[in-house]
């Protein structure tokens, strides 16, 4: 918990970039008009994940000309957006008491950040969006529904996720527990997020979701990495895979089993004069 409720966190902004050369320059100019706003010592940090376009030199280019607050860090090879995650987290993590994911194209848009994640980091250590009720209270096609509320149950029960959306791109992180968590993690793909929830879950870190309006006529980029019908089928492999981690131990953390003992109320067995 935060002891100055009202002082804003110092946090990193990490966004994962892969062939996003289409949308990139719009990205850049929000960025840049908003950086002003936030509070200082912020910090952006791009991970180009093995761009094979001209993604790495327009991010290059963008950086260079900046006086401050933004790093550009680069895989040589494609290698998943949680492999992009967990390099722009080992970046900063000793730097910042708050890191927040978000994807390139900025969908949710940035004003979020700072009114809403940043506040609630100051009393939860993970903070998701979620856009379960614009689901609820909007008309969807039958399959996409159905698709959804499946997936959700597998969620649920291969890894102990019990949160209603946990695939919004828009995620914040204080980073004390995460440091914890990270080096646990074994995906490199989009159930990056499923992954870490599971063990945010299990070790029982306070968790906020905070109810987001998005646009459902939204379509994903023409040259966006998730494939409309190889995706769901890796991502329900990779939830299996997860719940094979578990059974194996691959996921047991001294320090975090520590952390929880330490807040368990301990009763003892009544003394025999209080049975009198």
């Amino acid at each position: 918990m935060n002891a100055n409720p009202g002082k804003p966190i110092p946090f990193a902004l990490i966004i994962p970039c892969h062939n996003f050369v289409a949308g990139l320059p719009e990205t850049l100019r929000r960025l840049a008009a908003w950086m002003p706003n936030t509070p200082s010592g912020t910090q952006v940090y791009f991970v180009d994940d093995g761009s094979t376009d001209a993604t790495a030199k327009l991010l290059a280019d963008f950086v260079s000309h900046q006086p401050s607050g933004y790093t550009l860090l680069k895989h040589k090879n494609n290698r998943g957006k949680g492999a992009a995650l967990l390099t722009g987290l080992q970046a900063c993590q000793d730097h910042f008491e708050a890191v927040v994911f978000t994807d390139c194209d900025l969908h949710y848009g940035l004003t979020v950040i700072l009114d809403r994640i940043l506040p609630a980091l100051q009393n939860y250590d993970v903070v998701l969006l979620d856009r379960s009720w614009v689901r609820k209270h909007h008309w969807m096609s039958p399959w996409r529904r159905l698709s959804s509320s499946v997936f959700n149950r597998l969620v649920s029960i291969l890894t102990g996720v019990n949160y209603r959306d946990t695939q919004a791109g828009l995620k914040g992180f204080r980073t004390t527990p995460l440091k914890h968590l990270w080096p646990l993690l074994r995906l490199q793909g989009f159930a990056f997020d499923i992954e870490l929830l599971s063990l945010a879950c299990f070790y029982r870190l306070p968790i906020l979701q905070i109810p987001i309006a998005f646009d459902l006529a939204y379509q994903a980029p023409t040259h966006s990495t998730i494939h409309r019908f190889l995706s769901p089928i890796t991502m329900v492999r990779d939830l299996f895979r997860i719940n094979w981690y578990w059974k194996r131990g691959y996921y047991y953390s001294a320090p975090l089993v520590a952390r929880i003992d330490a807040t368990v109320y301990s009763v003892q067995v009544a003394d025999e004069k209080e049975n009198v």
